[in-house]
């Protein structure tokens, strides 16, 4: 949406908005041009302006849930987005897990191995050298 384009929107909303609280107002003005056969009272007053509020509050409401529509959605994709993300990274770490658990595994078994055949070779050359100096 260009700039004109939102600023065109955000002006037939104020226009909306202002009409509906010039009809609002009117019809205040009405009620107390026909009040002046009963006296205005501050009940009367409280009541219509109470009123005047709801309405307004809801036309506001109204806008504001129809200008955040589009950011919901999107806002909803980048939710769900992390959550699988999160998933993903979950599945990784188990799996990652596993595998350093596995090498830790073989680095011990490795070490036996060449633990024995350090002490197989030391044999070795101890057999060797003795019986060649027979």
């Amino acid at each position: 949406m260009s700039k004109t384009q939102g600023s065109r929107g955000k002006s037939q909303q104020q226009t909306k908005l202002f009409s509906s609280l010039d009809k609002e107002a009117n019809k205040m003005a009405t009620s107390a041009s026909e009040a002046s056969v009963q006296p205005l009272t501050l009940d009367m007053l409280v009541g219509e302006l109470e009123k005047l509020r709801k309405d307004v509050t809801g036309e506001l409401t109204a806008s504001m849930n129809t200008a955040l529509a589009p950011i919901q959605a999107s806002l909803q994709k980048i939710t769900d987005t992390v959550a699988t993300h999160t998933a993903t990274i979950t599945g990784m770490e188990t799996a990652l897990s596993a595998h350093s658990d596995g090498i830790t595994t073989l680095e011990r078994e490795v070490a036996v191995l060449k633990s024995k055949l350090d002490f197989n070779t030391a044999n070795t050359f101890n057999t060797f050298t003795y019986q060649s100096g027979e």
